[in-house]
């Protein structure tokens, strides 16, 4: 006989692996033997090796390396995959996880990253193909470049508060538009979301008065 524990070295007792495993001792790290799901710190007995979502190994379900599949962790962009479940980004393409940030045209992008029915709309300069590809909402259909939001294309982009008026950029707002604030507007006062019109007693110098409320 001999005095036997689960940190003499030493593989006995029940377990199914040095010093651990079995009934007696703690669950075994990754890659050390094992019988059972309960033999394992991970839970997961496989192929008699203990396996995990950490083990930098492709095993259990996983589709890539420790992602995918029904037990670990979505995969990140330009991982493999099998289905959009399998992808952080939930979109697998062609067997890869895609997204509107792994800097790859890819999807059904115009250009990187942008556009489609998918992705935000792209920047100035960069490719179209109409209006709802550019943030700006503005296709050039000459260069099918993105142009950049003005003062005078007849829509609302940009810092505007409606269309070609407000935000700081633009000339104020008419009385009835939107606004967010009262420098959004002609009048200087914006009430409820609306630029209204000047009167005498609006406390602001507006409309044709030389000075507050008089003149």
């Amino acid at each position: 006989g001999a005095c036997v524990s689960c940190s003499d070295g030493a593989l006995n007792q029940d377990e199914s692996d040095v010093d651990c495993g079995g009934a007696v001792c703690t669950g075994c790290a990754d890659g050390l033997a094992c019988a059972a799901d309960g033999d394992c710190a991970s839970g997961t007995c496989e192929a008699g090796a203990c396996v995990s979502c950490s083990d930098g190994v492709l095993n259990q379900d996983e589709i890539d390396v420790d992602c995918g599949g029904a037990i670990c962790a979505a995969c990140a962009d330009g991982r493999s995959c099998t289905a959009g479940g399998d992808c952080a980004s939930g979109v697998c393409e062609a067997g890869t996880c895609v997204s509107c940030a792994d800097m790859v045209r890819n999807q059904d992008e115009v250009d990187v990253d942008c556009g489609g029915a998918i992705c935000p709309g792209c920047g100035t300069g960069q490719m179209c193909t109409g209006p709802a590809d550019c943030a700006s909402g503005i296709c050039d259909a000459g260069t099918m470049r993105c142009n950049a939001p003005g003062c005078g294309d007849g829509l609302l982009n940009g810092a505007e508060t409606d269309v070609d008026c407000g935000g700081g950029t633009c000339m104020g707002c008419d009385t009835g538009e939107m606004c967010a604030a009262g420098g959004d507007c002609l009048s200087g006062i914006c009430m409820g979301g609306a630029c209204v019109a000047p009167t005498c007693s609006d406390g602001v110098q507006n409309g044709g008065e030389t000075g507050v409320d008089c003149g």
